[in-house]
């Protein structure tokens, strides 16, 4: 465990060694805010225009609950955006500046190194979701949301960083090339989200076994405030497979 945290320790040094994280967090709350902000204008006008017509008007299907969701379903696509580009130097740069090689002869197991990546690679992506908590807390401060959604919401955003990640390890894995592997991963990423786009109204079997195999349909539970073991166990189960063929892909490259 304490090498695995040490594998852990260096690469968070290394990664907020260079100004690069800073900018990219900076930048990625500004958009999270942006699009917060355009949705809590529209939100506005709805509740004056309720508020000058009596409520005649009509809702016009908006409330507090469905501006928060609509806000973590933004941060889900801009975390799959970024997520790609952060996990593609992983592997692939350790191969591309020939350290690999030192890594991996150092009295480590191959799950260790794997596991440390992981862990640091979760925590820089915690570090992006705290980075959207001005958005619940703005919300708390002039409306009363559901509490219980808003922490859903967020254990399914800390799920999807799970499965990204380990998916973008396994890209990371296949070449030393990082912008290559960032491409992949991204193409992996989109596909995954895409496959409940596509098929959530089709009733074919095979569209629903494509729907299942989506990250999106297991994660708009959480954000609709529903928590379910199954889809927790999903989130668990994509991010083990694709460690898992991170290791074997490793170890049939000689690394142990």
């Amino acid at each position: 465990m304490r090498k695995l945290l040490a594998i852990s320790r260096k690469e968070l040094n290394v990664f907020f060694h260079s100004p690069i994280p800073y900018i990219s967090i900076g930048i990625f709350g500004l958009i999270i805010g942006y699009i917060f902000n355009a949705f809590l204008a529209k939100y506005l006008i709805v509740q004056r225009q309720q508020m000058m017509f009596g409520g005649a008007m009509g809702g016009g299907g908006l409330s507090i609950h469905v501006l928060l969701q609509a806000t973590f379903q933004n941060i889900h696509f801009f975390l799959m955006l970024t997520i790609p580009f952060l996990t593609m130097r992983s592997i692939a740069e350790e191969r591309a500046n020939q350290t690999a090689a030192l890594l991996f002869t150092v009295p480590l197991r191959v799950s260790q190194i794997l596991g440390g990546k992981f862990l640091s690679l979760m925590a820089v992506m915690l570090l992006y979701i705290a980075y959207t908590a001005f958005v619940p807390i703005f919300c708390f401060v002039y409306s009363t949301p559901d509490l219980s959604m808003v922490l859903y919401s967020y254990v399914g955003l800390i799920c999807l960083a799970m499965a990204y990640v380990s998916l973008g390890i396994f890209c990371s894995t296949l070449t030393k090339n990082q912008m290559l592997a960032g491409v992949l991963a991204f193409v992996f990423c989109i596909s995954f989200f895409l496959f409940g786009v596509l098929t959530r109204d089709s009733t074919h079997i095979v569209a629903q076994v494509f729907n299942y195999l989506s990250v999106t349909g297991h994660v708009q539970n959480f954000f609709k405030g529903v928590f379910s073991l199954k889809d927790v166990m999903y989130f668990v189960s994509f991010s083990f497979f694709w460690l898992f063929l991170s290791h074997q892909m490793l170890e049939g490259q000689g690394w142990r």
